[in-house]
């Protein structure tokens, strides 16, 4: 009887230590798995954070709000070829222009059964004030802009794009003008487009176009003071257009030494029934091109303006059907002299 209950009490503390050693086997295993699971989140956390502190840095590498300009230049530029495409036909569907960080972008938007371009060219013409591209194989536009009619720009020394008439009835030429010389960078957008990124020649502000003391609308004579004495005034390029009861004709300038504008006086001739408008001391007037001579028609009351040079003064003669009064100003950003003919 007593070797019975000595067997029941070791095989009771047998039993009883297996169960304990089993809790204490199951307890360190858990807690070894809860070490594991929270090295890894850990590790995803760091993961994380790591992803986080790359983006972060990658964008304030591209935020930094600096162009680069290094594939700008002023040399000519190409894109596409025209070897093989003598039958091939483009048609320019649209032109959009925006205003970009520290240059201006031209898309030109051609479609074509062709999978690429035929040639597209841009080039400086200094002599002119502009720049040159020609679309070659192009043998529709549906831009909007009409032949030697332009889209105005004033922004920065960038001016207008301006359609230009090409003898070559299976190309289409457009001239960005601009104030000065500046470098540019013709490339391919997406599809069919080819971009023209033109830099601004010159710098302004963000306000609006700021004007000068402009005289009151009369037929006396009429001058601008404080003008350029150094004599390094450029004329860059025109527009024209009509306002309400106005046409507006504009003459963007600039100048290396900061004074844009000119001696200039305006006169009403009564008997001869024309404005004329003299500029005095201009270094060069690329409205006047080599020739010194420039003539275009406008609108009523104006019916033609002709240009020439006469001793030092570069001379616009506005001939008119009717009398009329008129007021010539300048402004700023960008640099203008602006004349405004009464209706």
């Amino acid at each position: 009887m007593k070797k019975i209950v000595i067997a029941v009490v070791l095989f009771a503390i047998v039993i009883t230590g297996g169960v304990l050693l089993y809790v204490n086997y199951r307890n360190n295993e858990k807690i070894d798995k809860e070490d594991q699971e929270e090295s890894v989140d850990q590790g995803n956390d760091e993961e994380s954070q790591e992803e986080e502190d790359t983006e972060e840095e990658e964008t304030e590498d591209s935020s930094t709000g600096e162009t680069d300009m290094s594939k700008f230049s002023e040399q000519t530029q190409t894109v596409g070829n025209s070897s093989g495409k003598d039958s091939a036909e483009y048609d320019l569907m649209e032109i959009n222009d925006t205003a970009m960080d520290g240059y201006h972008r031209f898309e030109f938007v051609l479609e074509s059964d062709e999978e690429d371009f035929a040639e597209v060219e841009a080039t400086l013409v200094s002599s002119g004030g502009y720049i040159k591209i020609r679309l070659d194989r192009v043998t529709s536009d549906s831009s909007g802009i009409p032949y030697q009619g332009q889209r105005t720009i004033n922004k920065d020394g960038v001016v207008k794009l301006y359609h230009a008439v090409t003898p070559n009835e299976a190309e289409e030429v457009y001239n960005i003008g601009i104030d000065s010389d500046t470098s540019f960078y013709l490339h391919q957008g997406e599809g069919l487009t080819v971009i023209l990124d033109v830099k601004y020649p010159g710098t302004s502000d963000e306000n609006e176009s700021a004007v000068e003391d402009p005289e009151e609308f009369s037929s006396g004579v009429q001058s601008l003071t404080g003008t350029n004495t150094t004599g390094d005034v450029r004329i860059g390029s025109y527009s024209w257009g009509v306002e309400g009861s106005v046409l507006k004709f504009t003459w963007s300038t600039s100048s290396a030494s900061g004074n844009p504008t000119p001696p200039t006086t305006a006169e009403y001739i009564s008997a001869d029934k024309k404005i004329v408008v003299k500029f005095g001391n201009v270094q060069k007037d690329s409205v006047l091109g080599s020739d010194n001579v420039f003539e275009a028609d406008l609108s009523s009351p104006v019916e033609r303006v002709e240009g020439s040079k006469s001793g030092g003064d570069n001379v616009y003669e506005f001939i008119l059907a009717k009398g009329t009064e008129y007021r010539i100003y300048r402004t700023t950003s960008p640099n203008q002299i602006v004349i405004e003919i009464k209706r």
